[in-house]
C-alpha cells in the first residue's frame, strides 16, 4: 500500500473512529430512551383519556343535575310546609338538620341549615323540592361521584350520600358554605358562562376522606339560587396512578391549572397538612415547577416530555375537562435498565461499522476522485476568467463524464446568452424612447379629459339646478295655498323635501367641479363668532375623547363677537384640519388656538358683498392647530396639499380620499390667505392660517330679518321660556335673540337646576342642552315627562353635535324638537313659532309695522296638557290605538273626521290627534291615547 493511501487511512482512523464510537454510543442510548419514552407516553395518554372521560362524565352529570333543579324550581313547588317541619328539626349547634326518626341514608337526602336561616313557607317548599329532586337524581350519576348535593345561595346544604350511613350524626351547621370555593367558583361574576368548575382538594373530617368537587350554578326563575355538585375521592384517583408506574421509582402528581397540587404520590401528606393549598411553587422542586410551566404553555394535546435532567424525565398531559395537568417523573436509569445487557454488543457493532464507513470512502477518494476533481477545478477557473471556448475532457467514473459534458454545455450556453443580451439591450433602448413619447401624448390627453369632465359636471349641475329651483320655488308657493286639501299639502311637502335633498347632492357635485376648474365662490353671512368656535370645538373634543387623547382649546382675549364670512366653508376647513390632527395623533394632545394677530391686519378684503354696516372694522385672526402625532417628513411637506395625495402613516390612508387638505387650501385661498405648516417626523405638526374677517356687531338684528321684514314681537300674552345650558355664553345667545321680542326668559346652569325650576314654575317652552354636569339634558327631559303636572311641556333639545343618533336619542327622551348649534335665528324662531302657535309682528326696512302673520295652528293652546283634553268613548280610543299600532296614518285622519261629525266636543281631542299624525309621531299617538285609557275614559 502506498503512502498516499495508507497515510489518510491511518489519519482517518485516529481522527474519526474515537469520536465516531462515542457518537454511536450516544445514538444507541438516545434510541433506547426514545423507545421507552414512547411506551411511557402512550400509557400516559391512555390513563389521561380514561380519567378525562370519567371527569367529563362527572361534569355532564352535575350540569344535568343543575338543569333539572333549575327547571323544577321555575314554578312554585307544591307540597305542605308542615311536611318540612316533620322532616327537619333543630340541631345541637343552633342550626337545623334532618330528623333521625325515619331517616334512611340509602333513600333520603340530609338537609342542613345554619342558625338564623330565613325560613318561611315558600323557602320550606323550595328546600323540600330540592331534596326531592336530589333523591330522585340519586348517587348513580356517571363519573364515579360518591354523592350529590346542592348549596342554597343563603347557605346550608342538601346532600344525598347513600354510602355514608352515619353522616347525619356528623353534621356541623356552622360551616360557611357561601364563602367557600363550592359557591364562589360558580357565582355569575366569576363564572359568567355558567360552566361546571372543579375545586381544590379538601378534607371532609366527618367522612375522613380527601376529595375534589365538581360544581355548577343553579338558578331560580333566572336568579342565581346556589350551587350543585358531586364529590370525587382523592383515593380513587391515587389508586389509578398504579397504572402509570411501569418503572421503579416513578412519581405522579395531579396539578390544577393555577398550580395547586391536587394529588401526589410523594407530597400527599403535605397536601393534607396544608388543607389543599399546597402548590408547585411551595414544594421546593424547581424542575417540577419548570415542567409544569412548560406543560401549561404546550396546552392540550398528547402526552409529551416537558422537563428533566441527567437523572430524571418528566412527562405531562392536560386533562381538558377540569383543567388539570398530570405530571409523571420517571428516573432516567429506570428507562435504560431493560437494555443494559445489550449495551456492549451495540457498542462493538457500532465501532466495526464506523471503521468500515470511514475506511472505504478514503480509499475511493484517493484512487479515483481526486485526479478528476483537480481537472474539474482547472476548467472552472478558466471559464470564470472568460475562456468560454475551452473544452473539459473528463475521465474516470461515469459521474465525472456527465459533469464534464454539463460544464461544456454551460460554457456554450453562456456564449449564446451574452450575445442575446447585447441584442436585447439595443432593442430595449429603442422601446424606452418610444414609450416615453407615447406617455407624453397620453398625459396630454388625460389632462384634456379631466378638463372636459370638470366642464361637463359644472354644465350639467347648472342645467339641473335651473329647473329644480323652479320646482322648489313653486313647492313653497303651494305650501302657502289655502285651497289644497290635507293630502295634497302632504304631497307638496314630499316634493319640497325631495327637491331640497336633490339640490344638496347637485351642489356637492358642482363644488367638486368648481374646485377642479378653480371657480368656487364664497357665500358670506353674519354669525356669532364665539358660538361658532364653541360648536366646532365641542364636535372635535368628542372625537378626541373617543380616541383617548387630550383636546385643548385656547381662545385669545377680545375676539370679535360677530363676523361676516362664509360660515359653512370656514367650518369645513377647521373640521378638516382638526380632524386630521386627531386622526394622526395616537397619544398626547391636540391644541386649537384662536388669537388676533395685531400686526397682521391687512387692508382690502375680496369683494364678498358685505354691506357698509358690516365693514365697520377688520380683524386678522390666526387659527392654529398643533398636535403631538406622527408628523410629516420634510420631503413630503410640499405634497400634502396636492389632490388625492396622502402622506404620513400609511395605515390611515384608507380613512380619507386625499382631497381634504387640497380643498381646504383652495377655500382659504379664496378667503385671501393660505394654510401653512411646519412638522417634525414622529414629534407632531402645526397648521395655521391667518384670516382677515369683517366685524359684524349687528349680527343679531340681521338674523331677525325675514322675508316679511324684521321680527319685532308677537301677538298675545307674554310667553315664559326656560333656557338650560351649562355654558353662560350659550344661554346669553338665546336670551339676546328672544328677550327683545317680548319673551320672558329664565336661565338654569344644569339639568338639576332646570328640573327644580320646572317643578316650581310652569313654562310655555323649554330649550335644553344635552351634555351638562350634574344632570344631562336627556335625563332631565325623561324626568319632566314623568311629572304629571308638566308632562305636556314643550321641550326642544339643542346640541353642537347634530348627528342623527343624538337627535333620535333626544326624541326618545321626550323632546318635541331638536335644533343644532350654532343656533340659526331663523330656524330657532320658526320652531318657537310652530310649537307656541305664535303670530309674529314684523317691521319693514323703512320702520313701518306690519300685520301679524297667521298662526300655524290657531286651535292649539301653547302649553296645553294632553291629559286635560276630554277624550271620546273607550271604543273609539281603542280603535285609534289599533290604527296607530298598525301605522295607518290616513285612517287615523279619517277617524278624526268622523269624531268631529259625531260630536263638536271632540274638537280639542281631534286637533291634537291630527297634529301628531301630521308629524307621523305614532308612538306619541299611542302614548296619548293610552293615558286616557289608563285614567278610565268614559
Amino acid at each position: 500500500m502506498s503512502f498516499w493511501v495508507a497515510g489518510p487511512l491511518v489519519f482517518a482512523l485516529l481522527v474519526f473512529v474515537g469520536p465516531g464510537l462515542w457518537i454511536a454510543a450516544w445514538a444507541i442510548e438516545r434510541a433506547i430512551l426514545t423507545n421507552e419514552l414512547g411506551v411511557h407516553t402512550r400509557t400516559h395518554d391512555e390513563w389521561t383519556r380514561r380519567m378525562n372521560d370519567r371527569l367529563i362524565e362527572a361534569e355532564a352529570s352535575v350540569a344535568r343535575y343543575a338543569r333539572i333543579l333549575t327547571m323544577a324550581l321555575e314554578e312554585d313547588p307544591a307540597g305542605s310546609p308542615e311536611r318540612f317541619d316533620a322532616l327537619v328539626g333543630p340541631a345541637r349547634d343552633g342550626g337545623m338538620v334532618s330528623r333521625k326518626a325515619g331517616f334512611a341514608p340509602g333513600r333520603d337526602a340530609v338537609v342542613w341549615l345554619p342558625a338564623g336561616y330565613p325560613l318561611d313557607d315558600r323557602e320550606k317548599l323550595f328546600l323540600l323540592e330540592a331534596k326531592r329532586v336530589t333523591e330522585l337524581y340519586s348517587a348513580g350519576a356517571p363519573g364515579e361521584p360518591i354523592n350529590t348535593w346542592l348549596i342554597p345561595a343563603r347557605n346550608g346544604l342538601v346532600m344525598y350520600w347513600p354510602s355514608y350511613t352515619s353522616y347525619i350524626d356528623q353534621v356541623d351547621t356552622t360551616v360557611d358554605f357561601v364563602n367557600s370555593e363550592w359557591m364562589t367558583l360558580v357565582l355569575p361574576a366569576n363564572n359568567p358562562e355558567g360552566k361546571p368548575r372543579w375545586t381544590p382538594t379538601s378534607y371532609d373530617p366527618a367522612a375522613r376522606e380527601w376529595m375534589v368537587s365538581v360544581v355548577a350554578p343553579l338558578f331560580r326563575r333566572g336568579v342565581f339560587a346556589g350551587s350543585a355538585g358531586h364529590d370525587v375521592t382523592v383515593h380513587a384517583v391515587m389508586a389509578s396512578f398504579r397504572e402509570l408506574s411501569l418503572y421503579p421509582g416513578t412519581e405522579n402528581a395531579l396539578v390544577r391549572g393555577d398550580g395547586t397540587l391536587l394529588v401526589s404520590s410523594v407530597h400527599q401528606r403535605e397536601i393534607h397538612d396544608s388543607k389543599g393549598t399546597l402548590t408547585v411553587d411551595s414544594v421546593g422542586d424547581a424542575e417540577l415547577k419548570r415542567a409544569f410551566e412548560a406543560a401549561k404553555g404546550a396546552g392540550a394535546g398528547a402526552a409529551r416530555v416537558v422537563g428533566g435532567n441527567d437523572q430524571r424525565v418528566i412527562v405531562a398531559a392536560r386533562l381538558a375537562a377540569p383543567d388539570w395537568y398530570l405530571l409523571t417523573d420517571v428516573p432516567r436509569a429506570a428507562l435504560l435498565s431493560s437494555v443494559k445487557g445489550l449495551y456492549w454488543n451495540y457498542w462493538l457493532i457500532a465501532a466495526v461499522s464506523i471503521l468500515a464507513i470511514v475506511a472505504l470512502p478514503v480509499l475511493v477518494i484517493m484512487r479515483v476522485t481526486l485526479p478528476s476533481v483537480r481537472k474539474l477545478v482547472t476548467a472552472a477557473e478558466r471559464i470564470r476568467g472568460g475562456d468560454l471556448d475551452q473544452r473539459f475532457e473528463a475521465s474516470g467514473t461515469r459521474e465525472f463524464v456527465h459533469i464534464g459534458d454539463a460544464l461544456n454545455a454551460m460554457a456554450q450556453q453562456l456564449r449564446a446568452s451574452f450575445a442575446a443580451l447585447e441584442k436585447t439591450n439595443e432593442e430595449l433602448e429603442q422601446r424606452v424612447e418610444q414609450r416615453t413619447a407615447e406617455l407624453k401624448e397620453a398625459t396630454i390627453a388625460a389632462d384634456a379629459a379631466n378638463r372636459a369632465k370638470s366642464d361637463f359636471l359644472a354644465n350639467m349641475s347648472h342645467e339641473l339646478r335651473t329647473p329644480l329651483n323652479g320646482i322648489l320655488g313653486y313647492a313653497q308657493i303651494l305650501r302657502r295655498s289655502t285651497r289644497l286639501g290635507e293630502q295634497d299639502q302632504r304631497g307638496v311637502d314630499v316634493i319640497a323635501e325631495s327637491g331640497a335633498h336633490l339640490l344638496t347632492l347637485i351642489n356637492d357635485v358642482l363644488d367638486l367641479a368648481k374646485i377642479e376648474s378653480r371657480t368656487m365662490d364664497l357665500h358670506p353671512n353674519d354669525f356669532d363668532f364665539a358660538s361658532f368656535l364653541r360648536a366646532t370645538v365641542e364636535i372635535c373634543r368628542i372625537r378626541a375623547e373617543q380616541k383617548g387623547i387630550e383636546f385643548v382649546y385656547k381662545p385669545g382675549p377680545a375676539l370679535p363677537a360677530g363676523v361676516r364670512a362664509d360660515q359653512r366653508r370656514m367650518r369645513q376647513v377647521l373640521l378638516n384640519l382638526l380632524g386630521n390632527a386627531i386622526k394622526f395623533t395616537e397619544r398626547g394632545r391636540v391644541t386649537f388656538r384662536v388669537v388676533e394677530v395685531q400686526d397682521g391686519a391687512r387692508e382690502g378684503l375680496p369683494d364678498d358683498g358685505a354691506g357698509r354696516e358690516s365693514r365697520t372694522g377688520k380683524r386678522t385672526i390666526r387659527f392654529e392647530i398643533e398636535d403631538t402625532g406622527s408628523g410629516i417628513s420634510a420631503e413630503h411637506l410640499d405634497q400634502i396639499f396636492l389632490p388625492f395625495k396622502q402622506v404620513g402613516d400609511k395605515k390611515r390612508h384608507s380613512e380619507g380620499t386625499g382631497l381634504g387638505l387640497a380643498i381646504s387650501q383652495r377655500i382659504v385661498a379664496l378667503m385671501g390667505s393660505t394654510i401653512q405648516v411646519r412638522s417634525e417626523l414622529d414629534k407632531g405638526s402645526v397648521f395655521w392660517m391667518d384670516l382677515t374677517l369683517a366685524e359684524s356687531p349687528n349680527w343679531i338684528d340681521k338674523a331677525r330679518l325675514t322675508a316679511q321684514g324684521r321680527i319685532v314681537g308677537y301677538e298675545g300674552a307674554r310667553r315664559k321660556l326656560l333656557v338650560v345650558d351649562d355654558k353662560r355664553e350659550n344661554r346669553a345667545v338665546i336670551v339676546n335673540m328672544l328677550e327683545p321680542l317680548g319673551f320672558s326668559v329664565t336661565e338654569a346652569n344644569d339639568g338639576q337646576e332646570g328640573l327644580d325650576r320646572i317643578a316650581n314654575e310652569a313654562f310655555d317652552l323649554i330649550i335644553t342642552d344635552i351634555a351638562m354636569p350634574v344632570l344631562d339634558g336627556w335625563e332631565m327631559m325623561r324626568r319632566v315627562r314623568k311629572m304629571p303636572e308638566r308632562a305636556g311641556a314643550i321641550l326642544i333639545a339643542s346640541s353642537a353635535s347634530a348627528f342623527i343618533t343624538d337627535q333620535d336619542k333626544s326624541l326618545e327622551a321626550g323632546a318635541d324638537d331638536f335644533i343644532a348649534k350654532p343656533l340659526q335665528m331663523d330656524e330657532l324662531l320658526e320652531k318657537v313659532q310652530r310649537h307656541l302657535s305664535l303670530a309674529w309682528i314684523h317691521e319693514r326696512q323703512g320702520g313701518a309695522r306690519e300685520e301679524a302673520e297667521p298662526r300655524p295652528d290657531p286651535g292649539v293652546t301653547p302649553a296645553v296638557d294632553p291629559a286635560d283634553i276630554p277624550p271620546p268613548p273607550v271604543e273609539d280610543l281603542r280603535a285609534l290605538r289599533d290604527l296607530a299600532h298598525r301605522g295607518l296614518v290616513n285612517q287615523i285622519q279619517k277617524y278624526a273626521d268622523r269624531l268631529d261629525q259625531a260630536s263638536p266636543g271632540n274638537a280639542p281631542f281631534t286637533r291634537h290627534l291630527r297634529k301628531l299624525a301630521r308629524d307621523f309621531r305614532l308612538d306619541a299617538i299611542e302614548e296619548f291615547i293610552g293615558r286616557h285609557l289608563d285614567s278610565g275614559a268614559p
